[in-house]
C-alpha cells in the first residue's frame, strides 16, 4: 500500500510541475508579447491559399490550344516587424492562442494533480474525484470546440490581412471553403479534432461509471 502511495505522490508532483511550467509560460509570455517592440515581432501566417490565372499550354502539333487551371497553390509568409496599426491586432491574436492552449494545459494538469492528491489521501470513490473527472471531460470538449473556432477566425483574419497588405504579382488570395476546413485537407491548425471531442465524451462516460460506483459505495456503507 505504501509503494502505491509513493507512486501516486510522484505522479502528483509530475502533474504539479507541468502545471507550474505552463502557468509560468502564461505569466511570462503575456508581458513579453505586449511590451515587445515592433521589430521583434516575427509572425508566420497560417497557410494562405492563392488563385493563379489560367495556364496556357503549348500549341499541339495539330494546332489545338489548351488552357489549364493551377490548383492547390498555397504557402506561408513570415512577417518581420509590423506597423503600429497592425500591432494591437496581431498581439491580440498571439495572446488568444497563448491563453487558449496554455490555459487548457494549466487547467487539465491542475485537475489531474487534484485527482492524484485525493487518491493519495485515500479518497478514491469520492465526490471531489467525480467532480474532477467531469471537469476534465468538459474541458476536453470545450478546448476542442474553442480550438476549431479560434483556428477558423485566425485563418480568416490572415486571409483578409493578406488581401489588404500583401501583393503577389499575378496571384489572388482566396479563402478555402468550409468543406476543406471540416475535412482538414492541407489546412494546418484548423481541422476539427474529432479525436479530442471523442476523448472528452469518453471521459464524461467514465465519470458516469465513477458516479455509479460512488453510489454503490454509499449504499454499501448505509447497509453496514
Amino acid at each position: 500500500m505504501k509503494s502505491h502511495s509513493q507512486l501516486v505522490r510522484k505522479i502528483r508532483r509530475f502533474f504539479g510541475a507541468f502545471r507550474i511550467l505552463f502557468g509560468a509560460i502564461l505569466l511570462l509570455g503575456s508581458p513579453l508579447l505586449i511590451f515587445s517592440s515592433d521589430s521583434q515581432l516575427l509572425l508566420s501566417t497560417p497557410t494562405i491559399y492563392l488563385k493563379a490565372p489560367s495556364v496556357s499550354f503549348k500549341t499541339t502539333p495539330d494546332g489545338t490550344k489548351r488552357v489549364g487551371i493551377l490548383n492547390d497553390l498555397r504557402g506561408q509568409i513570415d512577417i518581420v516587424g509590423v506597423s503600429k496599426t497592425d500591432r494591437s491586432t496581431l498581439v491580440f491574436i498571439a495572446l488568444t492562442l497563448l491563453w487558449l492552449h496554455g490555459g487548457f494545459a494549466v487547467l487539465f494538469f491542475h485537475l489531474l494533480w487534484r485527482l492524484c492528491r485525493n487518491v493519495e489521501n485515500g479518497q478514491v470513490f469520492a465526490e471531489p474525484n467525480l467532480t474532477c473527472v467531469r471537469r476534465m471531460g468538459v474541458a476536453l470538449i470545450g478546448y476542442t470546440i474553442a480550438s476549431f473556432i479560434v483556428g477558423v477566425w485566425v485563418n480568416s483574419f490572415w486571409t483578409v490581412y493578406a488581401r489588404e497588405h500583401i501583393v503577389i504579382e499575378g496571384l489572388t488570395v482566396i479563402e478555402p471553403g468550409l468543406s476543406a476546413i471540416m475535412s482538414g485537407i492541407d489546412l494546418e491548425g484548423v481541422s476539427f479534432d474529432f479525436g479530442g471531442l471523442t476523448m472528452g465524451f469518453v471521459v464524461l462516460a467514465l465519470a458516469e461509471v465513477f458516479r455509479h460506483g460512488l453510489r454503490l459505495q454509499e449504499e454499501a456503507t448505509l447497509t453496514v
